[in-house]
């Protein structure tokens, strides 16, 4: 009998972390601004800007956790998260596996790449994948997934 309340209680623990686990970018709700850059235009956003056959949307920090909530209905080819510049990087590497600076420098800022495993998009770079870049410019950090398709 104490090996099955034993079972079911650890049954019950496991499926209560099931209901704890974050959405799938949920981690990134504390960003300044999202931009999204998609290949579908929607009626629904304020800010956007068409640059040939892709749109750039702007979400606002008052808006981003809304966003990011409903980010599934959303067909979009990247997303990039702007943070303040005075997050450390241990901040964003608790998040990725393998996340590590390249060798060479763009614009003088040193680039990172990882990979979050809740974000299905991927490129295979030197064997291992990839689906986040981020950089640190003077003014913020830029984090984007599977790139940063903005500039920085």
């Amino acid at each position: 009998m104490k090996r099955v309340i034993a079972f079911l209680l650890l049954v019950g623990v496991l499926f209560g972390f099931t209901f704890l686990r974050e959405d799938e970018i949920s981690v990134f709700a504390n960003c300044e601004k999202i931009v999204m850059v998609s290949s579908v235009q929607y009626d629904s956003f304020e800010n956007y800007v068409e640059n040939g056959d892709c749109y750039y949307y702007k979400i606002e920090k008052d808006k981003s956790e809304e966003f990011i909530k409903n980010i599934k209905k959303y067909d979009y080819s990247g997303l990039s998260f702007y943070y303040d510049k005075n997050i450390n990087f241990e901040y964003f590497s608790k998040y990725f596996n393998n996340l590590t600076k390249n060798a060479s420098k763009i614009d003088n800022y040193c680039c990172f790449y990882g990979y979050y495993p809740y974000f299905n998009n991927y490129k295979i770079i030197d064997g291992k994948k990839i689906n986040v870049q981020l950089v640190q410019t003077d003014m913020e950090w830029i984090l984007g997934f599977p790139l940063i398709l903005t500039g920085y």
